[in-house]
């Protein structure tokens, strides 16, 4: 697996990351740097890299010699220490060097350190309460999801950061579990792992069961929801498993079931677990609360239609 880093603070660059990642050999791993220097790798690109850097011999993990600046970053998102080196410095949250404030990289193996993250980490943004519940939200569902569906060891790596320019934070979540397509699979047809992805996002799917429906507060809705935000927001998310590749862009008019805003791809670079990345820009427009209600009517009016699309149905004998 060949990594590179470069310079990117939005998801809409991520298709340049993908021109230089190769996803072959999960079990030999070479970083390499930008020459001129990384501050500002997005979080998704690093809980990749060390999602995938703890399943490595530290025998086979090669990295090109980093400038300081790029040192200083990759430290104090805690990279470092997932690669089996000791951090050049103590990674705390206020970085003279920049506005930005960040939760450098976390794995999270269970729902306690899920809520530990939550209830301690999240604060540290120093966010608003109503924009700071809409990321808690975000991130407890994204991670519920790997812990519940992905079978992952390890379970979670996570990494949030908060541009202060742009008023907007990014969240990368990875895991090296089983893949979407084999999760859906157990219950549901997959053609391809764009299709399982399409499908983890549809309301009232779940890799769990055949049955259509559920309710806010259990499996299968953690990733529409998600989206939804997202979508309400006008931001970005994106969701990679497999050769799959199902990126959301920003609309001025939302529609939490259209897909006419989506970029779909089934030949990317084959990704074994999979890789959640959200830019939610964070207006105070809406109450969170709100939101959620809006979020919920949607669902349960989609989940109503596809299961009297399913039950309607005609049948021969």
């Amino acid at each position: 697996m060949r990594i590179f880093l470069t310079n990117s603070l939005s998801l809409n660059g991520f298709d340049t990351f993908l021109r230089s990642f190769d996803a072959n050999d999960p079990g030999v791993l070479t970083i390499e740097t930008d020459p001129a220097g990384v501050r500002n790798v997005h979080p998704a690109v690093l809980a990749l890299t060390a999602a995938f850097a703890r399943n490595v011999d530290p025998e086979h993990m090669t990295t090109n010699a980093v400038t300081a600046e790029s040192g200083r970053h990759l430290a104090r998102m805690r990279l470092c220490d997932f690669l089996g080196r000791t951090s050049s410095r103590d990674c705390d949250f206020d970085d003279p060097e920049s506005a930005d404030r960040c939760i450098p990289l976390t794995a999270i193996a269970n729902s306690e350190e899920q809520l530990r993250y939550i209830n301690e980490r999240i604060p540290r943004l120093g966010l608003p309460d109503k924009t700071a519940n809409a990321v808690e939200y975000m991130v407890s569902e994204l991670v519920r999801n790997v812990l519940e569906h992905a079978a992952a060891p390890g379970g979670a790596m996570v990494a949030v950061r908060y541009h202060d320019q742009s008023h907007t934070v990014s969240i990368g979540i990875c895991d090296t579990g089983i893949g979407i397509r084999t999760a859906i699979r157990q219950s549901w047809p997959a053609t391809s792992d764009v299709d399982a992805i399409r499908q983890a996002l549809a309301p009232g799917i779940t890799g769990t069961t055949r049955h259509v429906g559920g309710t806010a507060v259990n499996a299968g809705t953690g990733l529409f929801f998600a989206k939804s935000v997202v979508r309400a927001a006008q931001g970005y998310f994106l969701l990679y498993s497999g050769t799959g590749i199902i990126k959301e862009l920003p609309q001025s008019c939302v529609d939490f079931t259209s897909e006419s805003h989506t970029e779909k791809t089934n030949d990317a670079p084959s990704l074994a677990g999979t890789l959640v990345s959200v830019d939610l820009p964070l207006h105070e427009t809406i109450e969170f609360s709100s939101l959620l209600k809006m979020i919920r009517q949607a669902y349960m009016g989609a989940v109503r239609e596809r299961k009297e699309r399913k039950y309607h149905k005609p049948k021969f004998t």
